[in-house]
């Protein structure tokens, strides 16, 4: 699965946060059979700030397991 998603945060100044903005490109691959439930996500952001010095690019890659505890 391929994913493009885009939030806009407007955080009040009086809890100190400045506008900010990520745009987040990710790529799912959910595993079936014996490893029916892991699941590889790899996520490159994009994130903007307000303020000119806050603009960075995120790298990431989440694993994930669900499980059943009861059936």
């Amino acid at each position: 699965m391929v994913k493009l998603s885009h939030a806009h945060y407007d955080l009040p100044e009086e809890v100190g946060g400045a506008d900010s903005a990520e745009t987040n490109f990710d790529i799912l691959y959910c595993f079936q059979e014996m490893l029916k439930g892991f699941s590889v996500r790899y996520r490159f952001g994009v994130i903007t700030a307000d303020r000119a010095d806050e603009r960075f690019a995120d790298h990431r890659v989440q694993l994930q397991y669900a499980f059943t505890i009861f059936e």
